[in-house]
């Protein structure tokens, strides 16, 4: 037998649809007089008689939208102003004071290097020292050059991008042509029934935990501005011009007539043997550094500092019945929802698109669910041990779920 409250649980829980951004933010600010409230009443009909009438409740910006008997009125404003208080406002706490103003965005201050102990039980989590009997203690580590399997060719030699084959003296074909052709729509029926979404999406996954090629920015930490065809730089942009009868794109803007280009950024450089080389923002080990981050202090941003737990964000619509999201951050420059706020993750790729926004939550809820079973069996671990413990088992997870014979690339091999 139902109770009421059992029945609104299942009425919310039926209806309350969230969409998200296309950086995989739900959450978008909102001025108070963006709610509004919308009356819509079911027509004379034979049948109407037996219906009562529902109210459709648009909440602005806000995405949910779903029918409410006037009896709920009460528990209407209760959601309304819940949501309004959580999720609108810019959080206040001291990180995102310190690091909101622009020039200080994705900056943590002075943060000391973690020293190789040959003794620790844990990986560092800026990736040196992995293997300490290695002349070199930095393979792996973040902020080093990547591995090259053949050696880069430039125009000049040590910078400027190849734009013309040296095999045929001719300028090399658009990159836009190449991707179209080699990536082109090839999905069949018999496709769906093999492969989900999943077996794309923790590929992304992987591959954030590997690398992470760092893009050329302004003085304030913002991108460079490449979209303009016009902006071609040997240093920072190299626009790449939409050919006509793309598919996708259109070639010249409907309005002007201008030529169209696709943004493009070149990634911040290093110089080995005098040639431009590029740099691995992140770890090289696959040791979740996605999850926990790539340096000291802001893996200690994420942390909430007890019981070996990750900071998160309490659902704004309860905590009974919805499980904790990723914590959120102003200090995002490619942040795109209204409020400035995106979720914050060890990269700051998990907002890319919901998929990977997904992938990102489980894992997190998973650590601290794993930290809480720590917790009760081991009730004399620190804060320090437990987190140390259970990100070595979320690891492990992680390089099972890839390596496993019947896993990812497994998975990958044989089909």
């Amino acid at each position: 037998m139902f109770t009421s409250s059992a029945v609104i649980i299942l009425v919310l829980s039926a209806s309350l649809l969230p969409e998200v951004d296309a950086k995989g933010c739900p959450f978008h600010a909102a001025n108070p007089s963006d709610f509004e409230e919308e009356q819509k009443w079911i027509p004379e009909t034979e049948t109407s008689h037996q219906l009562r009438p529902k109210r459709q409740v648009s909440f602005g910006r806000f995405p949910y939208r779903f029918s409410l008997l006037p009896s709920f009125h009460g528990l209407q404003d209760w959601l309304k102003a819940r949501y309004d208080r959580v999720v609108y406002t810019l959080g206040n706490d001291e990180e995102t004071k310190i690091r909101s103003h622009p020039g200080r965005k994705n900056l943590f201050g002075f943060c000391p290097t973690e020293r190789c102990d040959p003794e620790s039980k844990y990986r560092t989590f800026a990736g040196h020292c992995n293997n300490i009997d290695s002349f070199n203690s930095d393979l792996g580590r973040h902020s080093q050059p990547m591995k090259r399997l053949l050696p880069p060719e430039y125009t000049d030699s040590s910078k400027v991008a190849k734009l013309w084959s040296k095999a045929t003296s001719r300028l090399l074909p658009n990159p836009r042509q190449i991707s179209a052709l080699v990536h082109g729509e090839r999905s069949t029926p018999s496709d769906s029934k093999r492969y989900t979404i999943a077996l794309m999406q923790f590929g992304q996954f992987l591959d954030h935990d590997i690398t992470l090629t760092p893009m050329m920015r302004q003085r304030n930490g913002s991108l460079e501005n490449c979209w303009s065809c016009d902006s071609m730089s040997s240093e920072v942009c190299m626009p790449i011009p939409i050919p006509e009868g793309d598919e996708f794109f259109p070639s010249r803007n409907p309005r002007s007539g201008e030529k169209k280009c696709m943004d493009f950024v070149r990634s911040v450089p290093t110089v080995r043997r005098g040639v431009r080389e590029q740099i691995n923002k992140v770890t090289a080990w696959l040791d979740s550094s996605h999850i926990y981050g790539s340096f000291l202090c802001h893996t200690n941003n994420l942390r909430q500092g007890l019981d070996g737990k990750m900071k998160v964000l309490p659902h704004p619509l309860g905590t009974t019945a919805f499980k904790p999201l990723m914590p959120r951050h102003a200090t995002n420059h490619e942040c795109d929802s209204p409020s400035g706020l995106c979720f914050n993750a060890g990269d700051d790729r998990s907002n890319e698109q919901p998929g990977l926004t997904s992938m990102h939550t489980l894992f997190l809820r998973e650590h601290n669910r794993i930290a809480e079973k720590l917790a009760i069996f081991n009730p004399r671990w620190s804060d320090e041990k437990l987190f140390q413990e259970t990100r070595k088992i979320i690891i492990a997870v992680n390089q099972h779920i890839t390596f496993k014979y019947d896993s990812f690339l497994a998975f990958e091999k044989k089909h």
